[in-house]
């Protein structure tokens, strides 16, 4: 899992930074990038916290394999 998570970003990673021209004009292009650095960094951070929080709840592995499950749910209908 670990090894497809790394794929993923190291495919797709880049893609969010070279669409951003394509979308903004020249002015735009830097708030645009700091969005997307910050949208980054808040999801990291999210995700780490709540991991650490899942980690001491009981029957931990269900309510983890519900959040996956509900993510990625979300993922396929957006």
């Amino acid at each position: 899992m670990l090894f497809l998570m790394g794929s993923q970003s190291a495919f797709f990673g880049p893609v969010k930074y070279a669409i951003l021209p394509q979308l903004l004009n020249d002015k735009e292009l830097l708030a645009g990038n700091a969005w997307v650095e910050m949208g980054t960094f808040i999801a990291i951070l999210l995700g780490t916290i709540l991991g650490g929080l899942l980690v001491g709840v009981e029957h931990a592995l269900l309510w983890i394999g519900i959040i996956v499950v509900l993510f990625r749910l979300g993922c396929c209908l957006t």
